[in-house]
């Protein structure tokens, strides 16, 4: 069944560059002809999250701040868990940054047990280590790098990912002379072999129009003081969705810089990858519904820009759900209409692109989410 769910998953990704993919799903439209038929499997809130493995963290910190004089202008937090392959190199595109700003690596090592320590202790004269007996996750790893930091700006990098030349001074010089919260580029995909798969084309977007900026942690800086109150939620995957429903939504500026500021490794033995066949990706809607209550700790308000988002994530969700069992699918769809229901009965949306979708989760249609989220993507 998952094969063949990939099969066809590569099949329409192949019309969709011959540009037939939109009539092919027209089509495949006409045959969903009752869009009253509700989901043949239904949860409620409090039962779905009960299917959880673990105990889980909020976003709100009591205070991250520290209110001493800010020693640098950039803090780099990176967790490291098993990650000698690529470190050295990450740890080198770091230090070899030509850049007229006074920046720190703060290395929190999340228990790795090959040859990450080697690696990184060749720079313990240029960094500040901290080193962890076991791993307790990319959160937890952030989360103390933040009470470390004493910088004005933040910035968060992967182990396996690194940086262009530049990047820290193109980033901070828009960050200062603008007095942004956040600053955010382009990035380049790369391979194992770091063959540049593609460059992304990002523009810079209105206050009404976050919900399109991306929404990893990386490829970014963020003034400390956003942190004040924030950390990244313990026990889930998928941890970076704070940005789109916190950080960004707390940020009176985010500036934009065209450039590649970093390179980011598809890696087949990521968490991307491994979510697909784990039943753990259910936290894409967990997290949500967590991040969701936690808003009301920072009295963000619902808005468009942020039903917008909530669509998005709808696709997003069923491409990490959709090799998952037909009936813990359907569950988490039932959850996604709730939400609707619940949060954002009152909104429509204003994009033409999501018509169908808002239409399969005001209707309750499984059929026709699962077809839009194939093609759309």
């Amino acid at each position: 069944m998952r094969r063949f769910m990939k099969l066809r998953r590569h099949i329409i990704n192949i019309l969709n560059k011959l540009h037939i993919g939109y009539f092919y799903y027209s089509f495949k439209k006409l045959f969903i002809k009752n869009c009253n038929k509700k989901s043949p499997t239904s949860v409620n809130l409090l039962e779905y999250k009960k299917l959880s493995r673990e105990n889980k963290g909020t976003s709100f910190a009591l205070d991250n701040k520290n209110e001493n004089k800010k020693v640098y202008d950039l803090d780099i937090i990176m967790p490291i868990y098993n990650g000698e392959k690529y470190l050295d190199e990450c740890l080198k595109s770091i230090f070899q940054q030509e850049s007229s700003y006074k920046f720190r690596l703060i290395v929190i090592d999340n228990g790795s047990t090959d040859k990450s320590q080697n690696i990184y202790n060749k720079y313990s004269s240029k960094a500040t280590i901290i080193t962890l007996t076991e791993n307790k996750g990319i959160s937890r790893a952030r989360n103390i790098g933040l009470q470390k930091s004493n910088a004005k700006y933040l910035m968060f990098v992967d182990s396996d990912d690194f940086l262009p030349l530049n990047a820290i001074d193109i980033l901070l010089h828009k960050a200062f002379a603008t007095d942004a919260d956040v600053v955010y580029g382009n990035f380049c995909k790369v391979d194992e072999k770091n063959k540049i798969l593609e460059n992304t084309n990002y523009r810079k977007h209105s206050s009404q129009e976050r919900y399109l900026i991306p929404g990893f942690a990386w490829g970014k800086v963020f003034k400390s003081e956003l942190f004040k109150n924030i950390k990244f939620p313990d026990g889930y995957w998928f941890e970076d969705s704070v940005m789109q429903m916190i950080v960004y939504r707390l940020a009176k500026l985010i500036e934009f810089v065209p450039n590649c500021v970093y390179y980011y490794r598809i890696n087949k033995k990521s968490l991307s990858n491994k979510a697909l066949y784990d039943e753990k990706s259910i936290d894409t809607i967990l997290i949500f519904l967590q991040l969701l209550d936690d808003r009301k700790k920072f009295n963000i308000k619902l808005d468009q820009d942020f039903y917008e988002y909530f669509l998005l994530h709808c696709v997003i969700s069923y491409n990490r759900l959709f090799l998952l069992k037909k009936e813990l699918l359907e569950q988490s769809f039932s959850i996604l209409c709730i939400i609707k229901k619940n949060f954002f009965n009152d909104f429509k949306t204003k994009n033409k692109k999501y018509y169908d979708l808002e239409l399969a989760l005001t209707k309750n249609n499984i059929k026709l989410f699962k077809l839009y989220s194939l093609h759309f993507g």
